[in-house]
Parts: structure tokens; sequence; C-alpha cells
């Protein structure tokens, strides 16, 4: 079978007829199509013509055409002889032809304008005017302006991470401001990085870790990020700003110490000032997350028993009055309850507590606990009575509390806030005395309310509460709990703001 190429509106047409079938000939004339593509016909030209664009009047200029770029990223050009050149052309008066250039169809080339001179070839091109022109088939006319201005060449920035020895194995990641929120998450969750969320990644060693990235044509924040370096740390994270002009940026992982809670714990022994000072001796002392604070008070009240594992960071003993916990905070700020058990007895639901809030930047914090010791048997649980000015704010309302619906109310004895509650809701009226504030606006917020003369015993717990209404119609109150030890002099302010389910 006889088959010809003809050329007819500037295709190629197949013509002739498979008369058999088509696998009598489909396969020799799709192979005999696809090598006469990869090869141009040697009917073919191609010529190439460059036209210079200059307000300057030039002389003795030639134009070399290279294998690859003269200029690298960063826009500086290597230097080249007449020799280096695959071929060269002069200009005649401002343009240059090359007419046949088959033999590199298909292939990159660059051009570059010179001059010559008597110490040899002075540039006139840049990384920003150099003729970039891919061989074809045809006249094709190009151009170079010798007029452009220079563009922004690709900067680089080093980088440098070191980190601590004690964390050689860790992984490392270098991220810009954009992908770090994204990062973080998944790191904090110990969960796999994807490389589509960070510029670099690497192993920690022992040597300083280096790498190179493009310099941000805008100076932006970058981000380094150890993750989990010690137990207790999800990860540790570095900040640097990285522009255009940043030649060199440094991240700096030092081993991480842990910040130090100082506890002291004194008995206050008598029925009058001025107390004896005991410290405690051989008791336990448990620092507890204060997101975990309700748990195990609702344990340790309802169960007289100790915190479970899980629910306590650390536990430790004070010997003489003292003990010390460590914790890592390397960034914002977390709270903690420091609670001690077995104030007054051998139940863990006789005790004291503090709050502290530990934040990054402050290394050591001092908790000293000194409370009344009144022990059963030494006349009885009884402490101080005293009378108690009080002022009560309500700054922001909790996730799914409506707003409040009735005065503050304030008991001195947080045995009974379950039976006060109730008699609120329309129960019977408890045998202690309830305090309450006047009749008040509760919205807008911030509000602030007075409930003056309010009798309190230092051995008891306090409760000040509102009663409010539920975004999905159920009733609850907003609630604090203050340890009567713990307020000095006859004034306490006190700011309502969490939720709690009195059954």
């Amino acid at each position: 079978m006889n088959t010809e190429f003809v050329k007819w509106g500037g295709k190629l047409l197949l013509l002739g007829l498979c008369l058999s079938s088509l696998s009598s000939c489909s396969d020799d004339i799709a192979e005999d199509v696809y090598e006469r593509t990869k090869t141009p016909p040697s009917e073919k030209t191609s010529s190439l013509t460059v036209m210079l664009i200059d307000e300057q009047n030039r002389e003795n200029l030639v134009l070399g055409a290279l294998q690859e770029s003269l200029f690298d990223e960063s826009g500086s050009a290597g230097t080249v002889v007449e020799a280096d050149f695959l071929f060269k052309g002069d200009f005649s008066g401002s343009t240059v032809r090359f007419g046949d250039m088959m033999d590199y169809y298909g292939t990159t080339l660059y051009f570059n304008v010179f001059a010559r001179t008597e110490d040899g070839l002075d540039l006139l091109t840049h990384h920003g005017n150099e003729l970039r022109y891919q061989v074809v088939a045809g006249d094709i006319e190009k151009s170079i302006d010798l007029s452009a201005a220079v563009p922004d060449a690709v900067r680089k920035t080093a980088v440098t991470v070191t980190v601590a020895s004690e964390y050689a194995g860790k992984a490392v990641y270098v991220t810009d401001e954009e992908r770090s929120s994204l990062l973080k998450e998944r790191v904090a969750a110990g969960e796999e990085v994807s490389s589509d969320l960070y510029i670099w990644n690497a192993e920690a060693g022992e040597e300083p870790l280096s790498f190179t990235i493009n310099s941000p044509a805008s100076a932006g924040k970058y981000y380094a990020y150890l993750a989990a370096p010690e137990e207790g740390i999800a990860y540790l994270v570095r900040e640097a700003e990285i522009g255009y002009e940043t030649e060199t940026a440094s991240f700096s992982f030092e081993k991480e110490q842990p910040k130090v809670i100082n506890v002291t714990a004194t008995y206050l022994e008598g029925t009058e000032e001025p107390y004896t000072e005991t410290p405690l001796h051989n008791k336990e002392v448990y620092l507890i997350a204060a997101d975990r604070w309700k748990d195990v008070r609702d344990h340790v009240d309802k169960d007289k028993g100790n915190p479970e594992p899980g629910t306590f960071v650390q536990r430790a003993t004070l010997m003489n009055g003292s003990a010390s916990f460590g914790v890592f905070c390397t960034e914002g700020s977390q709270e903690y309850v420091v609670y001690v058990p077995k104030w007054n007895t051998d139940y863990y639901d006789s005790y004291e507590f503090r709050e502290v809030t530990v934040d990054a930047l402050t290394q050591d914090y001092a908790v000293d606990i000194k409370a009344l010791f009144t022990p059963p048997g030494s006349g009885g649980d009884v402490g101080i009575t005293k009378t108690v000015d009080f002022t009560v704010k309500i700054e922001a309302y909790p996730p799914d509390f409506m707003r409040a619906t009735a005065p503050v109310h304030i008991i001195a004895d947080s045995e009974y806030l379950s039976a006060a509650w109730n008699y609120i809701m329309g129960g019977l009226e408890p045998e202690i005395p309830i305090y309450k504030s006047e009749n008040i606006s509760f919205s807008p917020l911030p509000i602030t309310v007075q409930i003056n003369g309010v009798e309190i015993n230092t051995a008891k717990e306090i409760v000040v509460f509102a009663p409010g209404m539920m975004t999905y119609g159920g009733l609850a109150p907003l609630v604090k709990r203050i340890r009567a030890s713990e307020i000095t002099g006859n004034t306490c302010e006190v700011i309502l703001e969490e939720i709690e389910y009195i059954n």
C-alpha cells in the first residue's frame, strides 16, 4: 500500500486507504508518523532574525548564542569569550539573521548582546532581556530591548537552625506565616506533617542545620518548629523576619528549662492572733490543671479519696512546709491549682488550695498557703468569725450562658449550696442565711454589685452565685467558691465567670 504526505492548509494530511483491515496497516503508519514528528523534515528550514531596540547608536556589536543562560538566580553573569558561543552573528544596522538553525531544532538557546572592545567582550544585556528561544521551523523574528530596566533578581537567604544537643533526632520544620497555624496544629497533635506545609525540614543533630531559601520580595515572618523536644512540650517555636535584603537568618533552640512553682504551706494554730505558725511536714501536695480542678474537687468531696492518676499534673511531698513543681510553658500562659489535702483531718476532702498562673516569661512562682488548723476534737472545726463586704463583678458570660436573671447571692458555707439553690427555685429555706444584692439589670455587661455585712467563718468555704438562663432554655448559676481563710481583711472582690450545674 502506498502512503504519501501532502501539505494542505498548513497541515499534514495522511492520504491513502487501508483496504484490508486496521490491524494490517495502522501500526506501520503510527510508527512512521511518530518518528517523523521527532525530527523535522529535511526540507524544512529555521531562520531567526533578531532586531535590536536601543536608543543609543552602538558599533561593533555581536549576538552570541549559548546553550545555558549566562545568568544565575541572583542575576549575576558569568564570563564568556567568543569561543564559548555555539554560534554568533554581527549586527548589520540593528539586526542579525541566522539563516539555518535546523541543527538546533527543539533546543532552547540563550542569546546575549556584546560589544567588542580591546579587552574582550562587554556584556550589554542582563538577566531581564536575555533572549530565550526554543528553535522551531519557520522564519522567526525576535527583538532585544537594550533599554529595558534590570528587574529584581532572585536573592538567597542563608538560614541556620541551631538545636541543643539534648534534642538531637527531633524533627525541625521551617515555614512561612501563611502556613504556620496549620503546621502548628499538626505538630501539636503529633500528626504527620505534609510537605506542602513547610519550606524545609530536617532532623536535628549535633551540628547546626543550614539551608537557603529565595528571599521574599516583601518582608514577612518565618517560623521554625521543633517537634516534641520534651515530655510535656508538644513543640517549641522560634520566629524571624526575612525580607529581600536579608542575607542571613537564624533560629536557636536552647535546652528548655521548666518553670518552678515553689509551694510553702503553714498551719496557723490558735484561736486568735498572733497565731502559731507550723510548717506542714510529710504531707501530700498536688498540682492540677485548672480545667481539671472541678472534676478532682467533686471526686474528693464526694468519695473522700485521693485524686486519681491522670487527673493531676504532678504530686509531691511537703517537707518542713516546702515543695516544688517543674512545668514547661513556652508560649502564652497556663493555669494550675495547688491542692493540699488532709489539712485538718486524714481525709482528702479536708483541704486548702491556691490558684497559680504560669507564663512563658517568668521562671519562678511562689505559692504561699497559710490557713487555720482546726482538727476535730480541738474545740470543733471552728475558725475566726468576721464580717466581710463583697464586691461582685460579671464581666462576660461564658459560652451557652444567656444572662443572669436574679440578684447575686452569697452563702457562707458551700455545704448548703444545693439547699440554697433549691430554695431559690421554690423549695424549702435552708438552715443558713442567704445574702443577696439588690435587684439589678444584668445587661449590658460588665456589671458590679455590692453585698455588705456577710458574716463568714474562716474554717468554711463561701459560695457567691448568680442564677441565670442557658441558651437552650435551662437554668444554672454562675458560681465562685472561695476558701474563707484566703480572705484577708474585711473586703473581698469576686468575678463570676464559671457555670456550675447543681443537682
